[in-house]
């Protein structure tokens, strides 16, 4: 009998031990949404890339249109 708990135990601490580790995973996970979402230096970067890039292609666009005219 002394042995069933001392197994009971023991399952009990690694099961707590893995939810936790879980919990922590998505915390992490929840955080890195959170920041994505903020829209951070990273974000900032990006959308003026896109900001850019859509500029470029409107210049492109107008020049064919002189040229055919």
């Amino acid at each position: 009998m002394k042995m069933i708990k001392v197994m009971s135990k023991k399952l009990v601490r690694k099961a707590l031990e893995m939810i936790r580790a879980l919990a922590e995973d998505e915390e992490e996970e929840d955080d890195d949404e959170y920041d994505g979402e903020e829209g951070g230096e990273e974000g900032k970067d990006k959308k003026k890339g896109d900001d850019d890039k859509e500029k470029d292609e409107e210049a492109v666009d107008e020049k064919e249109e002189e040229r055919e005219n």
